[in-house]
Parts: C-alpha cells; structure tokens; sequence
C-alpha cells in the first residue's frame, strides 16, 4: 500500500474536523458529541497507542488516540502551546524571542541577542535643551533652566492654556 492508502485507513484521516477544536466558539453540548465521536473512532483504530503516546511526546491539543486535553492532563501529559508553527518567526530575530517566550520557553541566544540590539537601537533620542522635556531635565536635576529652556517651557505652557495641548500645531 501507498502512503495515502495507509494514512486513509486511520479514523483521523477521514473525519478530522472531530479531532481539533474549530475556531471560535463551540457549545459545549457539541464539544462533548465530537469529542466523544473521536474518541470513539479512535478505539477502531489499529495504532490508537502510538497515536497516544505521540500526543502526549508532543504536548498536542485535540484527540490523540482516544485522549483529550483533560485526559491526558489527568495522566500527567499537560498540552502545551502548538509545538509547530507554520511560518515561525526564525531564531535570532526579535520576533523569535517573542514566539519563545508565547511558548514558554527562554529566548535562544541569538534571539536573545537581536531583541538586545533591537531595544539599543530603540532607545530615546537625548533629551535636548530648548525643548519643554529640556526644561523638565533641569528641574529633575535640582539646575536652573537655561534660557533656551524656559523659553521653550513658556511657549509651551501658553498653548496648553490656549488649545489643551503643549505640541505645536
């Protein structure tokens, strides 16, 4: 036999919307019925033990030989986020550490390393004299502002008195 003939033999292979959860919502009277008319296929099915320790191996979610998610919690087999992912972002990105971490798991070394060299990249620009947050820098620091400061500091404080914002139109 040829692949697709065996893979037709599986219960899985013909009804496979009984498996996996749809997307969305699904009442929950209809969530036991296909669950259990997995579960149900799943014990005609010649490698349901296989099948079952694949689910738990590999954290999946849905009916794997004739477990569901609390099933195989009961057994001490929690699922856990989708092990594959289609068009993943790749590791030594900045979106590979967050697809690390969405997974629960710590960000690989060059994952690590490009999310640093993303934030330095990101930093705030210094704060400039004769700008308002210039002014504030002063007044933090306990300095009297330079000229150039509170002049920018009055022309702010006026717009905010005459439109309700210190930004310049």
């Amino acid at each position: 036999m040829i692949a697709t003939e065996i893979d037709k033999a599986f219960p899985c292979h013909n009804e496979p919307e009984l498996f996996h959860a749809p997307e969305g919502r699904e009442p929950a009277n209809a969530a036991l019925a296909r669950v259990n008319a997995a579960k149900a296929l799943c014990f005609t099915c010649p490698v349901i033990k296989a099948c079952r320790d694949l689910g738990r191996k590999l954290r999946e979610t849905g009916v794997w030989g004739g477990e569901d998610d609390d099933d195989r919690e009961a057994a001490g087999y929690k699922p856990g986020p989708t092990t594959y992912v289609m068009n993943a972002p790749e590791c030594g990105t900045e979106a590979g550490a967050k697809r690390h971490r969405r997974s629960g798991e710590k960000p690989c070394r060059p994952c690590q390393n490009a999310e640093s060299s993303a934030n330095v990249a990101r930093k705030r620009q210094p704060i400039r004299c004769g700008t308002r947050p210039g002014y504030q820098r002063h007044r933090r620091r306990g300095e009297t502002p330079c000229e150039a400061c509170r002049i920018a500091n009055s022309q702010a404080d006026r717009r905010l008195r005459q439109t309700g914002s210190t930004l310049a139109a």
